[in-house]
């Protein structure tokens, strides 16, 4: 600048020029015009704010007031755009607007109008302060600030709908109690939803169909479990031991099998029967029945095959299952449910042992490692209060099964009737069905008891002798001397899901059943049966030399005695009269011949030695004990055990339980294909067998179909009849083990007696004859 002193270093050398600097020459920056880059295109024309975006098109000469400033707004820099041909004025520029009518009155300064402020004019100024939940918006204006409204601003404005709740600040919902989410529209349950339940309203669990209750952990089953059956998976009855099925509704009979419903007979197939049925049951099916020692899952009939349940998106609603589960599944169920399946430990996935009914172990929300699933009860990321959790749910292990249908039967056709009754098909009878009905012998349908003879322990002393001396036990006084005993039995009933009661019941000894009603049953008798001495009419022979061998003993009128049974109630039904004596020409009772005389003529020889008659008494069993022999298809001819006096006492499995498992005893497990048959020793008459039904085994010295008819191995002759084995009964007159000895009243002094009351006379050759041809006539002849 000229007129400036200027300081030259001397010992600087050089030649060094000064220019004067023509003070007309003006300098000019300008931020007006649209910045492009190299290769853009700028020109064009556009008047515009801010500056930054007009345009022109070759400026070519500029205009100015002289010593003046753009700071005042009444001046303008004028520019020559040359080819968009006009004359253009810039004022001072702002890069951004002054707004409200504020003006640019500087290098990005703006004066604003009366009431606004700020660097662009955009802030209103209000006299009087707006309230704490205010802005002032327009020169002496206040408004709510956002997400306010009302007359105080104190009113929360929210853009969602708070369907269940109130705004209580901007865009906050505040939720009524069960409700959470941005809109309070995700409902809250304090209880959790199992098995694929959805929690849809406060505390309220939308369950799939195979479940309901409060947290959907109680199965629905669509059959009745009955007989205090309980329903403890879907569409799955834990039934009581004593009965059987899909329902709980077909009894179970411990001396029968089960056949599966398409192997029944006709008669006992109930209509809508199903012959299959998909349920639940403990995984490791054969280990679970074995260590509990089960009955029903160990019949060979009662067929089983893995199944899976429904799943996936088109089966939610049914069994609530997203995706394909394992063959063993878990189920949940409520933490005090009772029922046959495993439970896991939520500690470390073990499971409680196989029992019939599991001890509870509900699952937890602690592991011994860290799971995702476990309950806090401190802050976590992510994690605030209330730390709260409780026991709710028990895991059981299942698998998914199609379990064969059918019901219990009993040996020889007959059927289940009620929990271990037997109703036996004809011929049959017993507590099993396994011991034949002989009707021609000593069987009796109305008889109250199935074995009853003796009726006291003395009886039974008398008898003992002819019992086998195997036997265990014998029927006593404690028995009422009859078989069908007074069996306790313990039966179980659920009372709900988590209790199962346990009683002991007793029969009070009801009598067996048939297709008819009560079964009857057996008495017997060692006495004779045979066409003349009839057990069913009652009729006695009579005849001067029958009498029965079946008598007690006594001594009769002769002096002798000829029946030695003791004790056995077989009261006399024949007498034999006294011998008689001749005097003269006259025969009298040795006994009383001062009474009684009867004349005895050569024609009635065979009452010399007395006769039998009949006393009046009737024909009576007397005492007898039923034995009973077990053969069975694979024996070799003898009775697998010793004889009983009663089957039910004998094999009738006696069980009792508890929670763990059945503890039997003398158990067996029968099939359809068993052939054992109970032989009634006794059962026919004089001691035959009966060995099936109307079927006679008949004892040495017997025959006939029911065993009446005495086999003698003489012939006993004139008119003789076999009336007991190897024992000929004569005709009149005659005597002699095959009735082959004529009897005479008279001596035959010189002969024999050759026929009833007839001598043949010793005789010899007369040899005083005549001189007559051919050696002549005797001379003395009759």
């Amino acid at each position: 600048r000229l007129g400036d002193q200027i300081d030259i270093d001397s010992t600087w050398t050089g030649q060094f020029y000064i220019v004067s600097k023509s003070s007309q020459e003006v300098r000019l920056q300008t931020i007006s015009g649209a910045p492009v880059s190299l290769l853009g295109r700028s020109c064009g024309f556009r008047d515009t704010f801010p500056p930054q975006s007009s345009m022109f098109y070759h400026p070519s000469g500029l205009g100015a007031f002289v010593n003046a400033t753009l700071d005042d707004a009444s001046y303008l820099l004028f520019i020559a755009d040359r080819d968009n041909h006009a004359i253009r004025g810039m004022s001072a520029a702002c890069s951004f607007r002054c707004e409200n009518n504020g003006r640019c009155v500087g290098p990005d300064k703006c004066e604003c109008a009366l009431g606004w402020s700020g660097i662009d004019c955009t802030k209103p100024v209000c006299q009087n302060s707006c309230g704490q939940r205010q802005l002032c918006i327009a020169p002496d204006t206040c408004d709510c600030i956002p997400g306010y409204h009302g007359n105080d601003c104190i009113v929360a404005k929210c853009a969602q709908d708070c369907a269940n709740g109130h705004c209580s600040a901007p865009d906050v919902c505040t939720c009524t109690p069960g409700w959470f989410d941005s809109n309070c529209t995700t409902p809250v349950c304090e209880q959790t939803c199992g098995n694929g339940g959805n929690c849809t309203g406060p505390d309220t669990c939308t369950c799939p169909k195979d479940y309901t209750g409060v947290d959907c952990r109680t199965p629905v089953c669509e059959q009745e479990c009955s007989h205090g059956g309980w329903c403890v998976a879907p569409n799955t009855c834990q039934c009581p031991p004593d009965y059987s099925g899909y329902d709980c509704s077909y009894p179970v009979c411990h001396q029968g099998f089960f056949v599966p419903f398409i192997e029944l007979p006709e008669w006992m197939i109930e209509p809508a029967t199903k012959s299959h049925w998909l349920e639940y049951q403990p995984c490791n099916f054969t280990s679970w029945c074995d260590e509990t020692s089960g009955f029903d899952c160990a019949q060979t009939e009662r067929g089983s095959s893995p199944e899976t349940p429904h799943f996936g998106m088109n089966w939610r609603y049914k069994t609530g299952r997203k995706y394909k589960p394992t063959t063993c599944m878990m189920l949940e169920l409520e933490k005090d449910a009772i029922s046959h399946f495993q439970y896991m430990s939520s500690l470390d996935n073990s499971s409680t042992p196989h029992h019939r009914y599991s001890p509870n172990l509900p699952y937890d929300w602690y592991s011994n490692e860290r799971l995702p699933w476990n309950a806090f009860h401190s802050p976590e990321p992510q994690f605030t209060q209330p730390y709260k959790s409780s026991q709710d749910r028990q895991v059981a292990l299942a698998a998914y099964q199609n379990i064969t249908q059918g019901a219990y039967m009993c040996a020889n056709g007959g059927k289940c009737a009620s929990p271990d009754v037997c109703s036996c098909a004809k011929g049959w009878i017993g507590f099993d069905c396994r011991v034949p009905i002989c009707e021609q012998g000593y069987y009796e349908p109305e008889l109250g008891a199935f074995v009853k003879n003796v009726k006291s322990d003395e009886d039974i002393a008398t008898f003992e002798p002819f019992l086998d001396p195997r036997r265990p036990y014998d029927l006593d006084s404690s028995r009422g001397f009859s078989s069908n005993p007074d069996v306790s039995v313990w039966t179980e009933r659920f009372l709900n899901g988590s209790t199962v009661r346990r009683n002991l019941t007793v029969t009070n000894g009801a009598q067996y059943l048939d297709d008819n009603g009560s079964q009857g049953g057996y008495e017997c008798s060692l006495r004779g049966v045979t066409q003349w001495e009839s057990y069913r009419s009652g009729y006695v022979f009579e005849h001067p030399n029958y009498f029965s061998k079946y008598m007690d003993e006594k001594i009769e009128d002769d002096g002798s005695i000829y029946s030695h049974w003791k004790g056995m109630d077989f009261p006399p039904t024949h007498r034999k009269t006294a011998k008689l004596i001749k005097y003269g020409h006259e025969f009298t009772h040795q006994h009383n011949s001062t009474t009684e005389r009867s004349f005895i003529y050569t024609d009635v020889g065979h009452m010399k030695d007395g006769v039998w008659k009949v006393t009046g008494a009737s024909w009576k069993k007397g005492n007898c004990i039923v034995e009973f022999a077990r053969h069975c298809d694979d024996d070799s001819g003898e009775p697998s055990v010793a004889f009983v006096q009663d089957t039910d006492e004998s094999y009738r499995p006696m069980i009792t339980y508890d929670d763990k498992r059945a503890h039997i005893t003398g158990r067996w497990f029968a099939s359809k294909s068993d052939v054992c048959v109970d032989h009634v020793v006794r059962g026919c008459f004089n001691n035959g067998t009966c060995i099936a039904p109307n079927t006679c085994q008949c004892a040495p010295g017997w025959s006939g179909n029911d065993c009446s008819v005495p086999v003698c191995d003489q012939v006993c002759l004139h008119n003789g009849n076999c009336t007991h084995p190897n024992i000929c009964t004569c005709e009149r007159g005659w005597s002699g083990h095959d009735c082959s000895v004529a009897m005479c009243a008279q001596d035959c002094h010189h002969g024999r007696c050759v026929a009833p009351d007839t001598c043949k006379c010793d005789q010899w050759e007369n040899e005083w004859r005549d001189g007559r041809v051919g050696g002549g006539v005797p001379l003395f002849q009759k």
